[in-house]
């Protein structure tokens, strides 16, 4: 069988796509597996010999290059390298081909209020979507509350959804003692700290964060530091020369995932507070690092974390509230270390990977 994807990782996010075709590559040999991708970051990464990289163009930039590379190049592309099954992770199908179609759908597009989806696809995507619905032979979701959302749309969806929750990367992982003194000396001149994301949906919140440091740092007079790594290309808050606490606060530049790692898993607790919930969710790979985590009350994230992290509203006081306690009662930020665990054991890549194949089996035209 020849399995045709399309990668579109980015620098910040794994792809999931690409790590269970490259899984799937290497345990069912006999098969053929053609990678579509302009994307540099994959042209670096190792794949066994049953798979074929394409580069394609144009670089997809925005939704009618997206449109025109999946309604006039891919179908001529899937002729030529024979494809019987076809798997996107944009949420779009080609209606020009008789291929079989698995849409795997990484982020809810539906979710209006600061997606950052919506610069690029969003719009597109709510105006041809049902279309799309239609011609998929299969819908794979990497989150629940994403099928939910989506079949609560539409309808035809009911029967072609299955979810398929993503792995975490195995770089985050617990780090020893003596590893994490060597973090602390390194960032922090050895002082425990909380660690936060700081990126296009966490930015907007930054302020409110910094206002709970403030109020912990006020009634603790205790040593603790926070810590932002930056996914931003910017210096990420305004006015900080003027934060009474900022020799307490490290800005981090994201060099790799496996800094981000290291960072993340010497940290006494981890703060989220994103304004747009996303399938490639940060708070998870602190609950696999073993790190507890404060993050937003919504909806969405109780699908996620269920019981298993500290949920907060986007108000300073709480905030500071919630750190205090895990500050000054190590059960209780023990008990969250556990859950977390517990929901982070769920996200296995290697078990994702087989009811990918089980979805595409389903599809296979015999």
């Amino acid at each position: 069988m020849i399995i045709a994807a399309h990668i579109d990782p980015s620098k910040q996010h794994p792809s999931f796509l690409l790590e269970s075709i490259s899984g799937l590559a290497k345990q069912y040999r006999e098969n053929h597996f053609i990678i579509f991708s302009d994307k540099e970051t994959i042209a670096t990464a190792k794949f066994t010999d049953n798979c074929t990289l394409v580069t394609i163009s144009p670089v997809i930039k925005n939704s009618l290059l997206l449109h025109y590379w999946y309604q006039y190049k891919l179908p001529a592309l899937l002729t030529k390298y024979n494809a019987a099954i076809f798997i996107s992770e944009n949420s779009v199908c080609s209606l020009q081909t008789n291929t079989a179609q698995v849409m795997v759908i990484k982020d809810d597009f539906l979710q209006d209020k600061k997606n950052p989806l919506k610069k690029k696809y969003c719009r597109y995507l709510k105006r041809n979507f049902s279309k799309f619905a239609v011609k998929a032979a299969a819908i794979c979701v990497t989150k629940a509350f994403i099928g939910l959302k989506l079949i609560e749309h539409y309808n035809i969806l009911a029967k072609k959804t299955t979810t398929i929750l993503h792995g975490i990367e195995k770089a985050y992982q617990p780090i020893n003692i003596d590893n994490k003194e060597t973090i602390l000396a390194k960032y922090t001149e050895g002082h425990e700290f909380f660690v936060c994301e700081c990126s296009s949906i966490t930015a907007s919140n930054l302020i409110t964060l910094l206002k709970a440091f403030s109020l912990f740092k006020k009634r603790l007079k205790s040593g603790m530091q926070l810590v932002l790594i930056n996914k931003l290309n910017h210096n990420p808050i305004k006015d900080f020369h003027i934060y009474k606490y900022r020799q307490e606060v490290q800005i981090i530049p994201y060099e790799s995932k496996f800094t981000e790692a290291s960072i993340i898993a010497a940290a006494y607790a981890g703060i989220f507070l994103p304004t747009f919930i996303s399938a490639q969710n940060w708070g998870l790979q602190c609950l696999q690092s073993m790190v507890p985590l404060i993050t937003t009350d919504a909806e969405n994230n109780r699908t996620i974390y269920e019981d298993a992290v500290i949920y907060a509203p986007i108000d300073e006081k709480k905030i500071a509230e919630y750190m205090m306690l895990l500050y000054k009662d190590e059960t209780y930020r023990n008990v969250y270390i556990k859950k977390g665990q517990e929901i982070a054991n769920l996200y296995n890549q290697e078990e994702s990977n087989q009811r990918l194949w089980q979805t595409i089996l389903g599809c296979y035209p015999n």
